[in-house]
């Protein structure tokens, strides 16, 4: 069943849509774009999701995402401003941001711990299945 937002996300993509799934919130900019700005000027609907949320067991993201924030606004020509929501994806916050004069754009967090540079922490490892049944 189609709920009315996704009527109204359905007929803001007729160009297309684009996902990408990133562990790290820059991530997309160093390693996918710029198909990322190739497909905002193609008219395309894009949505990023975040994976992890900072080093060490320290979840502080708050400058890396006003930074995706600013650099997205930026490609889609833009005002950086953004409309902040929570939904819950099996029974998990996920964080998401809606470019509020451009709603084709938008970015999700996860918000899991990132367990990559574990040979620098104190913390064990643990695998991505882990880090979501604890997160």
């Amino acid at each position: 069943m189609l709920t009315l937002a996704a009527l109204f996300t359905l007929s803001l993509c007729k160009q297309g849509s684009i996902l990408s799934i990133i562990a790290h919130a820059d991530d997309d900019l160093y390693f996918i774009n710029p198909a990322i700005s190739d497909a905002l000027a193609q008219g395309k609907c894009l949505e990023t999701v975040v994976t992890t949320a900072g080093y060490f067991g320290k979840p502080n993201n708050a400058l890396r995402v006003a930074g995706l924030q600013a650099a997205y606004a930026q490609m889609a020509q833009a005002k950086n401003e953004w409309q902040e929501s929570v939904v819950q994806i099996a029974e998990k916050p996920v964080q998401r941001f809606v470019l509020k004069s451009d709603p084709r754009v938008v970015l999700s967090f996860l918000n899991l711990p990132c367990s990559a540079h574990d040979q620098l922490s104190a913390e064990p490892f643990r695998s991505l299945h882990q880090i979501y049944d604890e997160g």
